[in-house]
């Protein structure tokens, strides 16, 4: 359990005026007086999907440890983070390949046809 102490009072003062909307797209139904055009999903997007978790913290920690024994620059958490997530893409583009391919094998050597 992390405990993080409150600061008594919000840092951020965001509020959207009255009567208005936030938007992701600007299609048809998108209305200058009534709605605010967003940028939050490209955003999002951009952002890593994937935290590392306590293990992953302490992996992290004794791999930095050897390479400072050899003099070589420590690996941020983000980066850590970003890899980890290219990892899971690969796998799951991967799995997804190797499933359309047993498919479409299954339907070629179908024997019941």
């Amino acid at each position: 359990t992390t405990y993080v102490q409150d600061i008594g009072r919000h840092t951020t003062d965001f509020r959207l005026p009255k009567n208005r909307y936030l938007r992701v797209n600007h299609d048809d139904f998108f209305d200058n007086e009534r709605h605010i055009l967003s940028n939050l999903p490209a955003k999002a997007e951009k952002m890593c999907r994937y935290d590392l978790d306590v293990l992953d913290k302490t992996w992290l920690e004794g791999y930095n440890g050897e390479r400072a024994k050899m003099g070589a620059v420590p690996v941020p958490e983000m980066i850590l983070e970003l890899i980890v997530e290219h990892f899971e893409e690969t796998c799951w583009e991967n799995i997804q390949k190797l499933l359309q391919e047993q498919e479409a094998q299954a339907i070629e050597y179908d024997e019941d046809r």
